[in-house]
């Protein structure tokens, strides 16, 4: 089952989806104008499938591909594990990375993935982009200059 989820941007040193370089964060009100990179330039929504449940894997015990309402939701017993991941996606690994775990996209598709972008056009983004331009997009106001890809 594929299911679409919202950019958070890079990853960061803040463990929880608070305050983040993408276009959305938890209590964020993002506006077309704080987009300095340009809505054209800018990740909104990805791809995402449902996994596999991993028991004890290194990101916890839980789906590995996680899309669900409950992503609202803070954890009862960790404040800081607000779950926020299972609505939003980072741009950790490249579309489809096996390295990938549940804040990442992971297309139905092999190679590639499809993304909304700010400006409301749709890209397919191939799993072999360079990481450092999908980060680069993944960001409202990083500054950093965008090719083609």
């Amino acid at each position: 089952m594929g299911c679409y989820v919202a950019s958070f941007g890079p990853p960061d040193l803040d463990a929880t989806q608070e305050k983040r370089a993408g276009m959305f964060s938890r209590n964020s009100s993002t506006r077309p104008r704080d987009v300095v990179d340009g809505l054209s330039n800018t990740l909104c929504v990805g791809e995402r499938q449902n996994g596999v449940f991993r028991n004890g894997a290194a990101h916890g015990n839980h789906f590995e591909y996680e899309t669900t309402w409950a992503g609202a939701v803070r954890e009862i017993t960790d404040a800081t594990d607000d779950h926020g991941h299972m609505i939003l996606f980072q741009t950790g690994h490249v579309p489809n990375n096996p390295a990938s775990d549940d804040r990442d996209v992971s297309a139905p598709h092999v190679g590639f993935a499809q993304f909304l972008l700010g400006d409301g056009s749709v890209r397919l983004i191939g799993s072999s982009i360079d990481f450092g331009l999908y980060s680069a997009l993944g960001t409202i106001a990083g500054g950093e200059v965008i090719g083609e890809y």
